[in-house]
């Protein structure tokens, strides 16, 4: 048995808690998403220039920048929360929906970018 008897639920759900914190901070596949992304753009050429010369290609790369450094600095707002013993439940919640959707962002977007360059 594992804690107390009867402290079952209460010891689950503070396991599922911090699952919320530490499930999109180890979700590294949209950074590295992100830097296959980049590295492409330095490589790839187009019109004798590389494409991440393009403004427009500079603005998408910013965009999907910014939306994993928020995601990132909400899981750290988190994890800050709960090593200070204050309440971190909804702030962990909020990181995991947030990294979770930036996660697939950034992949579906990257996917699409790299794809739309090769044709």
């Amino acid at each position: 048995m594992i804690g107390e008897a009867g402290k079952g639920y209460k010891i689950a759900i503070e396991t599922l808690n911090e699952g919320r914190i530490e499930l999109p901070h180890n979700a590294g596949a949209c950074r590295r998403c992100f830097c296959r992304c980049v590295s492409y753009a330095k490589q790839r050429e187009q019109f004798g220039k590389t494409i991440s010369s393009f403004q427009s290609i500079q603005f998408e790369l910013a965009e999907l920048a910014t939306q994993i450094e928020a995601a990132k600095l909400m899981v750290y707002n988190a994890a800050r929360l709960k090593d200070a013993n204050k309440d971190y439940v909804k702030e962990a919640a909020m990181a995991k929906y947030f990294a979770s959707n930036v996660a697939e962002t950034v992949a579906s977007r990257s996917l699409k970018f790299m794809a739309a360059m090769v044709l």
